[in-house]
């Protein structure tokens, strides 16, 4: 299963790429744009949920909020900062999630993370640098944007951890069922913190919600599904790949430019990803020749 989930990681972080692009061109304010995606998702799922499983439980909704509630606020944060600065500057700091989990990973999970992959996310952390302040010069740039950026990715790191948790309990589904349910009283809170708009879409403006369900929520349940099947430290890793795939796709899509500096920080990204990627399979199978032997 450990390979099915490495692709259920890689599908996750592409849904969670292109999702970025949805919220680029929505001309909703993010925290409303999160919190209709949230009711969309809600009835959904929930209907779906009810029919395959059953009634919804307490006590799994106790077992998922943690999780449910640092998701929606991330979500908030940064669909707000997206919307405030570049794509590839909140996408960027948003993959400096492995610097908050490694320390976890191996004191909580007993992971072992070989000097390699230490040394390649050293390296991701530089291109994660030269991407943000080659973009610093941007018309869409500004530091409120950026900060907010920040305060998502604390949110992103608990989540993680706490949906890792929430996974031991709780099927991939029932997470992701009882996260929307959850998450929408705090998005409402977020709309009124932020001084976003409560009210609902007009007319098209609905795509934008529901292309968010359909594709990084679908990341969500993927990356969720993973968590018991591959490290912490190969999905936070892995989310290196965000920027890389959502800069390119705005500059395609959106006409955002990339300098020379942004291009170089994403080319040692990618061959930090390589060098996971590669001594992660090494690993398996020295694991593999051990249960062997």
């Amino acid at each position: 299963m450990q390979k099915w989930g490495r692709v259920a990681v890689i599908g996750g972080v592409t849904c969670w790429s292109v999702g970025n692009l949805i919220v680029r061109d929505t001309t909703l304010d993010g925290p409303q744009a999160a919190l209709w995606r949230y009711v969309i998702g809600a009835v959904l799922y929930s209907t779906v949920y009810r029919i395959a499983v059953g009634p919804l439980r307490w006590s799994h909704a106790v077992t998922a909020a943690p999780a449910a509630v640092a998701i929606a606020i991330e979500i908030a944060l940064f669909f707000t900062a997206i919307q405030r600065t570049t794509v590839a500057n909140v996408t960027v700091i948003a993959s400096l999630l492995p610097l908050l989990l490694m320390g976890v990973a191996v004191r909580r999970y007993k992971e072992s993370i070989p000097p390699l992959v230490v040394a390649a996310t050293a390296a991701g952390v530089a291109g994660v640098a030269a991407v943000v302040l080659g973009s610093s010069s941007s018309v869409r740039w500004s530091t409120s944007g950026d900060l907010l950026a920040v305060a998502a990715l604390v949110f992103f790191a608990a989540y993680f951890l706490a949906a890792k948790e929430a996974r031991a309990g709780l099927s991939a589904f029932a997470l992701q069922t009882y996260s929307m349910i959850i998450g929408i009283p705090v998005l409402v809170g977020a709309c009124l913190v932020l001084g976003a708009d409560l009210a609902a879409p007009v007319g098209s403006a609905w795509l934008h919600p529901i292309g968010l369900v359909a594709v990084p929520s679908t990341g969500h349940l993927l990356i969720n599904w993973a968590h018991r099947h591959v490290t912490l430290t190969f999905t936070s890793l892995m989310t290196l790949s965000v920027p890389v795939l959502s800069a390119g796709g705005a500059w395609a899509v959106f006409g955002e430019e990339l300098n020379v500096t942004q291009v170089a920080g994403m080319v040692v990204v990618l061959v930090v990803l390589a060098v996971v990627v590669v001594e992660g399979e090494r690993g398996r199978f020295r694991d593999q020749g051990a249960e062997v032997s």
